[in-house]
């Protein structure tokens, strides 16, 4: 019945277009909470299951981009 609903209702590129959103969401200015639920969002659309290692290793990867992405001086105030 599911799988008959979603041949009725979604278009044919529907899994291809969020596959393609879930490799590329960033954090960006959204706030972790906020990220977090986008990216389980995504993987409910793709009917996937992530183990916790492969989430641990995306957040801080996330991090570690949105560090990267930030001016020295305002770095600064994270370490002192």
């Amino acid at each position: 019945m599911k799988a008959k609903l979603k041949a009725r209702f979604l278009p044919p590129t529907y899994i291809q277009n969020n596959y393609s959103l879930l490799h590329h969401v960033t954090q960006g200015t959204m706030s972790v909470e906020e990220y977090t639920g986008e990216f389980e969002k995504l993987l409910i659309k793709c009917d996937l299951q992530e183990v916790e290692e492969q989430t641990i290793v995306r957040k801080t990867l996330s991090m570690l981009m949105w560090l990267n992405s930030k001016p020295l001086p305002l770095l600064m105030r994270f370490v002192c």
